[in-house]
């Protein structure tokens, strides 16, 4: 800042480069993640960044993590969490099996909206 610069969020600089506002706003829906989602995931960060432009374009948006440690009230930031850990509580595993498991919970999770 000292140099005339001004300061910019990462998230915002990087989705800014990658059209991803007009990219999720013609989008049915948006899926985004990280390994863990609390309180800091709420603060600005990549998942939460992309939350905000999802919900200001109407599109509704899942999260899928590893583990979910947000408290209950903040969960309804996101349309859905999927957390791999609801199916392997054993981290290790969950890790080594992380392929299999997120499509097997991603597919849960369509099949449920569907009948819904």
């Amino acid at each position: 800042m000292c140099l005339g610069t001004r300061y910019r969020p990462g998230a915002a600089v990087v989705l800014g480069w990658s059209r991803a506002v007009s990219r999720i706003s013609a989008s049915s829906l948006v899926v985004t993640g990280e390994g863990r989602l609390d309180q800091q995931t709420l603060l600005g960060k990549l998942p939460d960044t992309i939350r905000k432009i999802a919900r200001d374009a109407g599109v509704p948006v899942w999260a899928v993590c590893g583990r979910c440690d947000l408290p209950e009230e903040k969960r309804s930031a996101f349309d859905r969490i999927i957390a791999l850990s609801d199916l392997e509580p054993d981290p290790e595993t969950s890790m080594v099996r992380a392929g299999s498991l997120l499509s097997r919970a991603v597919e849960e999770a369509v099949r449920q909206e569907s009948a819904g």
